[in-house]
């Protein structure tokens, strides 16, 4: 047997066998793999929707619309919310308060040559810790990606 193949055969089994027993650093909690229902809003859920936002602090609001929105700001977007073109998902509690929302905003395909989509993300400060943004976010990106959208924009501050 060539004796470079036997070396890399044992190198490899080595980097599997310490594959198996590493515990990953960023291990997610055990919670993380619950399943979590996420629903998709509708007009009907534009109460709930500017309660959420509503909710949020001053920091909370300038990191999900990039600005300290205020309530005329926020009820104005809420009332705007475009319910045929973009997708809005949802987290809610046992008390059926939304606690997690998405924002896919489908850009205008005429301003690039590709389909985009712009993601926003918000969790009420009670809700934290619980991945309910990552799922959000690989929720979304599942949609896009069915949709034909190939880019989200996300502004990360």
């Amino acid at each position: 047997m060539d004796p470079l193949f036997d070396r890399d055969a044992r190198a490899t089994e080595a980097e599997a066998q310490r594959d198996r027993t590493a515990t990953p650093k960023s291990a997610k909690p055990a919670f993380a793999f619950r399943w979590i229902p996420i629903l998709s809003l509708e007009a009907r859920h534009r109460p709930r929707i500017l309660a959420h936002l509503l909710g949020l602090s001053e920091r909370d609001r300038y990191l999900r619309f990039g600005y300290v929105a205020s309530d005329v700001q926020i009820e104005r977007y809420v009332a705007q919310l475009d319910f045929n073109r973009d997708e809005l998902f949802g987290i809610f509690n046992r008390r059926l308060d939304l606690v997690a929302m998405a924002h896919l905003a489908t850009m205008d395909s005429a301003a690039s040559r590709r389909p985009a989509a712009e993601f926003g993300v918000s969790v009420a400060k009670s809700s934290r810790g619980r991945g309910y943004g990552d799922r959000l976010f690989d929720h979304a990106a599942l949609h896009a990606r069915n949709r034909g959208i190939d880019s989200l924009l996300v502004h990360a501050l």
